[in-house]
C-alpha cells in the first residue's frame, strides 16, 4: 500500500510537469500491481484524454462505470456514463445504459429523456421497429403522460399500424384536457378520427374539446365531424318503422274492417 501511495505521489509530479506519458505509464503499473481501483482508472482516463488518446480513455471510463455499477454505486456509475456520453454523443449503448441506471435510481424523467433520444435516433436511421420498442419503454415509465401517448400514436401510424394508434390518440387527448390544453386535445381527437372515423370515443373527445374552447371564446359550436355523425345516426333512426304499440288501441277503420263488418250483418 505504501508503494501505491508513493507511486501516486510520483505521478502527481509528472502531471504537474505535464509529462503525461510517464504519468500514464506509472498509473498503468499501479493498476497491474495493485488491482483495479476505479479512482485510479478514472484518473488514468483523464490523463489519456489530455494526451489525445480518446478511444483508450473511453475504454477506461467504461470499466470505471462497470465497477461502480457492480458495487452498487449507481450515482457514480451515472456520472461516469455521462462523461462517456459527452465524449461519444449519440452512442446507443451508453444512452441505453443511462436510461437503465437512471430508472434504477428512480430518476424517471432522466430515463425517459435518454429513451426519447434513442427513439429519434432509431427513427432517423430507419429502424422504426427499434424506435417503437424504445417508445413503449418510455410509455411504461409514465403511462398517463399525454405527450408519450401522442408520440406512441404517431409512431404507430408511421409503422403502418394506424388502427392501433386510435386509443393512444384518445388517451393523449384526455390527458391534455385534464391538463387544460383543449387545443392539443382537439388535435388528438382529429388525428384519431383520421385513422378510425367510426370511433365514438374520439368524437366525444372532439366534442368536449370544442365545448371547452367555445366556452373560452364565448361561443359554442358543434364540430362538422360530429354534425355529420349525428345526421347519419338520425337518418338511420328515421328509416326504422315505429312500433305499433298496444294492439287494443289501434284504429282499424282505415283498413276497411268496418265495411266488412256491415256486409257481414246483412247476410241472413
Amino acid at each position: 500500500m505504501q508503494n501505491k501511495y508513493k507511486s501516486l505521489r510520483n505521478t502527481e509530479k509528472y502531471v504537474a510537469n505535464r509529462d503525461f506519458d510517464r504519468a500514464i505509464r506509472e498509473y498503468k503499473r499501479i493498476l497491474e500491481t495493485e488491482g483495479e481501483d476505479p479512482a485510479v482508472l478514472n484518473t488514468l482516463g483523464d490523463l489519456l484524454l489530455k494526451n489525445n488518446r480518446k478511444e483508450e480513455a473511453v475504454t477506461r471510463f467504461r470499466r470505471v462505470a462497470e465497477i461502480y455499477e457492480e458495487s452498487g454505486f449507481i450515482a457514480k456509475a451515472i456520472a461516469v456514463c455521462n462523461k462517456i456520453g459527452r465524449l461519444k454523443p449519440g452512442e446507443q449503448a451508453i444512452l441505453q445504459k443511462l436510461a437503465d441506471l437512471n430508472l434504477r435510481r428512480g430518476h424517471r424523467f432522466e430515463a425517459a429523456r435518454h429513451l426519447g433520444q434513442l427513439v429519434e435516433m432509431s427513427r432517423k436511421s430507419g429502424a422504426i421497429k427499434e424506435a417503437m420498442a424504445f417508445q413503449m419503454q418510455m410509455l411504461e415509465i409514465d403511462p398517463r403522460n399525454p405527450e408519450f401517448n401522442l408520440q406512441t400514436a404517431r409512431l404507430l401510424v408511421e409503422t403502418g399500424e394506424s388502427r392501433e394508434s386510435s386509443s393512444y390518440f384518445i388517451n393523449a387527448g384526455r390527458g391534455f384536457l385534464a391538463g387544460k390544453q383543449p387545443e392539443k386535445a382537439r388535435e388528438c381527437a382529429r388525428e384519431a378520427l383520421k385513422v378510425d372515423s367510426a370511433s365514438r370515443e374520439a368524437r366525444l373527445l372532439l366534442t368536449d374539446a370544442e365545448r371547452i374552447l367555445g366556452e373560452k371564446e364565448g361561443t359554442v359550436s358543434i364540430p362538422h365531424e360530429i354534425e355529420e355523425f349525428q345526421e347519419t345516426e338520425k337518418a338511420v333512426e328515421e328509416s326504422v318503422p315505429e312500433p305499433m304499440g298496444n294492439i287494443d288501441e289501434v284504429d282499424f277503420s282505415d283498413l276497411g274492417l268496418a265495411e266488412l263488418e256491415e256486409e257481414e250483418e246483412k247476410i241472413p
